[in-house]
C-alpha cells in the first residue's frame, strides 16, 4: 500500500527480526514463503554474504579546557546522528591548540565501525568560539555525555 510504507517497512524490518534470520531461519512459520526465492536453499544460511566491516582507526586529542576559575569547557553536539544532543569536551583529529600540554592519559573506545584513541590535552582559555560554555567540574553530572566522554571525564579526574 503506497499510503502506508510505513506499515510495509515495520512489517518487513520485524520479519528478519524474528522470522527470517541469519542463523536459524524460521522458513516454515514464514507468512510469504510462497514468494521467497532463498526457501530450502542448501546455503540458506549464507544469504545474505555479509562482509566484516573493517573497523577503522580515528586517533585524535580531546581538550579538557579549564578557565581561571578552574570551570571546564564543554558543548553540545548538533551534527545528525547517534550522538546528538549529547555533551561533549572539544576534540579534534588534528592538535588545535599549540599551547596544551599532553597528558600521558589517554581513552580508548570501540563504535561500531571505529577504533577511537584520544590523548588527553589540558589547556587553560578564557572565551572560545566552540559553542559551548564553561561549568564547574562538580556540575558536569547534569548534563549528558555519551559512553566515550564519561570515560573522558573519569580519566581525567573531573568526577
Amino acid at each position: 500500500d503506497k499510503n502506508n510504507a510505513e506499515d510495509y517497512a515495520s512489517a518487513i524490518m520485524d520479519l528478519g527480526a524474528t522470522v527470517c534470520t541469519p542463523k536459524n531461519p524460521k522458513c516454515q512459520e514464514c507468512p510469504v514463503q510462497k514468494f521467497c526465492k532463498s526457501k530450502n536453499l542448501p546455503d540458506l544460511e549464507q544469504i545474505p554474504a555479509r562482509k566484516k566491516l573493517q573497523k577503522k582507526d580515528v586517533n585524535g586529542y580531546v581538550y579538557i579546557i579549564k578557565n581561571k576559575k578552574g570551570e571546564v569547557y564543554i558543548r553540545k553536539r548538533t551534527e545528525k546522528g547517534l550522538l546528538n544532543g549529547l555533551y561533549e569536551f572539544v576534540w579534534s583529529e588534528n592538535k588545535l591548540f599549540d599551547d596544551s600540554r599532553e597528558s600521558k592519559k589517554a581513552v580508548k573506545h570501540i563504535f561500531t565501525h571505529i577504533n577511537m584513541t584520544l590523548k588527553i590535552c589540558e589547556v587553560t582559555k578564557e572565551s572560545l568560539d566552540f559553542g559551548g560554555f564553561f561549568v564547574a567540574p562538580q556540575d558536569l553530572s547534569q548534563y549528558a555525555f555519551s559512553t566515550l566522554m564519561q570515560k573522558v571525564i573519569k580519566k581525567a579526574s573531573l568526577n
